[in-house]
């Protein structure tokens, strides 16, 4: 990666952004499922699902379950959120 990379930081280290909404990740959606995915060696890259990707060069990617979004977006639009963090 260039040294002067938008997702790098003044020290060469990548920057990550903590949310605290959850985990969105091809191999789950909650820590238990992510978690036993890795121990399990699954990597959650494969073919295309969404689309068809035969006339692309790449035709992999590590797609999310866009049902199991829409089912944790909806459990946090139920569940009481504050401003404020402890």
């Amino acid at each position: 990666m260039p040294k002067n990379h938008p997702n790098l930081s003044r020290n060469g280290r990548h920057r990550v952004v903590v949310t605290g909404v959850g985990i969105a990740s091809a191999i789950g959606t909650d820590e238990a499922t992510v978690w036993n995915n890795l121990m399990a060696g699954k990597s959650g890259i494969g073919p295309f699902r969404i689309f068809d990707a035969s006339e692309h060069k790449i035709q992999i990617g590590a797609e999310i379950d866009s049902e199991l979004i829409q089912e944790k977006l909806a459990r946090l639009k139920r569940r009481p959120v504050d401003r404020a963090v402890d």
